[in-house]
């Protein structure tokens, strides 16, 4: 499989990822009446949950037979420092402030959103689902 038919299979699961996250939470707050705070929290593990499996076995299809444990792990690692880096990114769009009338959370949404998929994508490539030998 090519570096490019892997991406687009990584945008993919991620595109799905995002649709059960934000499903969740409307359900959850809407649906169920939930506060955001136990809602979201919840949306996003299951999401994670989604992310996970569709990266070992669609995306990373050939690292299926390994571990699970470790590549939980793994996986965990890379998206603990992926949520650090958005939130630290967060936190400098709010301190700057609106850019030609565009909210500082999009701004830092719009500027995450590439940094960390180019960082999950390369450390799950290299790392969390790679090849052993």
């Amino acid at each position: 499989m090519t570096t490019l038919q892997r991406l687009m299979r990584f945008v993919s699961v991620g595109a799905i990822s995002t649709v059960v996250e934000y499903g969740a939470v409307a359900l959850f707050t809407h649906g169920f009446g939930w506060r955001v705070l136990l809602a979201n929290p919840l949306a996003y593990l299951l999401s994670a949950v989604v992310n996970f499996l569709g990266s070992r076995f669609f995306t990373f299809a050939e690292a299926k037979d390994q571990a699970a444990t470790t590549q939980v792990g793994r996986f965990a690692v890379v998206h603990s420092v992926a949520l650090l880096v958005d939130f630290g990114i967060a936190a400098l769009a709010e301190r700057i402030g609106p850019l030609g009338g565009v909210a500082p959370q999009w701004i830092g949404k719009a500027i995450a959103l590439p940094v960390i998929s180019l960082w999950n994508f390369t450390l799950h490539r290299l790392w969390t689902f790679r090849r052993q030998s």
